[in-house]
């Protein structure tokens, strides 16, 4: 029996077709354990060349049943010749080169993989993009709480908002568990509710799409390794902080469609006007290009005495996220995936930057009651960094990426 027509979902979809540049080298890693050397992924590092290798196709037509019985190690050196791994690769991908590579200073060494469908081409899941869009409109919900309790004075405090209140009130509570301890958070902002509320969260109402597939080959091996600012320099941590990840390269230039459902709840209970307005596209995208912009005032905040390829990266960013919202068509800045860090997936910039009264020291507490930090780590937090390394030396952060509208329709 069907219900009364006022009762029934009503739809109010809005698609964009989106591109989504690279900036600097994007992993999403594939959910699975990684990609062993020597058996999943051969290493040429003279030519800066890696083979990700069709194991079950190796397997099935060069183990032989002997082999088997005797126990022998299926490496793929023990199967093929070296000129032979480009008959047996699913894809062979550029990286990097020399003896400080990672694969050549480990004797077990590994390559995390990217996400690829099931007929082996690289993709951006939509999942990681809406993760990313959460952020910023966290950051973008707090940001204009913060104004209205600032008032005339221009300060407020964190504490003082709803969700503040909600999050600090947990120390006492004792309900330190980290991967609850946002809950509150995320049902203030996003739900309207102080009980968790999953099928009336706002973000049901953003849609990415997965993007278009890419070629098998589009992706890169990158080098990564661990970074800590140290005497005003960014040092290696150490030769063992390093790995070997698969990656999109700046430049690549990928499509998906972004759909907005404005009335994803039903008639009788639709998105609220004051929460509707930041699922608008232009909303939406200057909500992300404000968070954009904190993460890069708190990366050049921290800037280096010696001048980098890093803060050089974030100098020309700053410049583009101002420019961008001058644009035609809207066009917005994000980091996503692997890699970019707890900054960039949590309120950490709003708290750090000056213009909230307690930042820094609810910032300091939940980092010492929260153990986010080793031993008597205080701020600024965290002290290292994920970075690639081009030529020996930290050259780019991960994950930037650069969306902009192409066209617009209806459902």
């Amino acid at each position: 029996m069907s219900r009364p027509a006022s009762t029934r979902p009503h739809l109010e979809l809005r698609s964009y077709q989106l591109e989504l540049e690279v900036l600097s080298p994007l992993h999403v890693g594939a959910g699975g354990p990684p990609l062993v050397g020597g058996y999943d992924v051969v290493a040429d590092t003279d030519r800066g060349r890696f083979y990700l290798i069709d194991v079950e196709r190796l397997i099935a037509e060069r183990m032989t049943e002997e082999r088997i019985l005797r126990g022998e190690d299926p490496r793929v050196d023990n199967l093929i010749a070296p000129a032979e791994c480009p008959q047996y690769a699913r894809a062979i991908l550029p990286g990097p080169r020399g003896e400080d590579v990672a694969s050549q200073t480990r004797q077990h060494w590994t390559l995390l993989p990217f996400e690829r469908d099931a007929r082996g081409n690289p993709y951006l899941p939509g999942s990681s993009l809406k993760g990313a869009l959460r952020t910023a409109l966290a950051y973008a919900f707090l940001r204009d709480q913060l104004r209205r309790l600032a008032g005339q004075e221009g300060k407020a405090r964190f504490a003082d908002t709803a969700v503040g209140q909600a999050l600090l009130a947990q120390f006492s509570a004792g309900n330190l568990r980290r991967e609850q301890f946002a809950r509150p958070l995320e049902t203030r902002l996003f739900q309207q509710s102080e009980g968790f509320d999953p099928t009336h969260d706002l973000l049901r109402a953003v849609r990415p799409a997965d993007s278009a597939p890419l070629p098998p080959d589009a992706t890169v091996v990158e080098q990564v390794g661990i970074y800590r600012l140290t005497g005003g320099s960014l040092q290696l941590v150490s030769p063992k902080h390093r790995w070997l990840v698969e990656a999109l390269p700046e430049g690549t230039r990928l499509q998906l469609r972004l759909d907005l459902d404005f009335g994803p709840f039903g008639v009788e209970r639709g998105l609220p006007e004051r929460a509707r307005q930041y699922v608008e596209i232009e909303q939406l995208f200057r909500a992300c290009r404000n968070f954009a912009r904190g993460l890069v005032r708190v990366e050049l905040k921290l800037e280096r005495q010696t001048p980098s390829p890093i803060t050089a990266f974030y100098r020309e960013l700053a410049k583009r996220i101002e420019a961008a919202a001058h644009a035609a068509t809207p066009e917005t800045y994000l980091q996503l995936g692997w890699g970019t860090g707890w900054r960039a997936k949590t309120i950490g910039p709003l708290l750090e930057l000056s213009d909230i009264e307690d930042g820094e020291e609810v910032l300091g507490t939940l980092i010492k009651e929260l153990r986010l930090g080793r031993g008597a780590q205080g701020l600024p937090f965290p002290r290292t960094r994920r970075f690639v390394e081009r030529n020996g030396r930290a050259s780019l952060p991960l994950g930037w990426v650069r969306l902009r509208v192409l066209a617009a329709g209806g459902g």
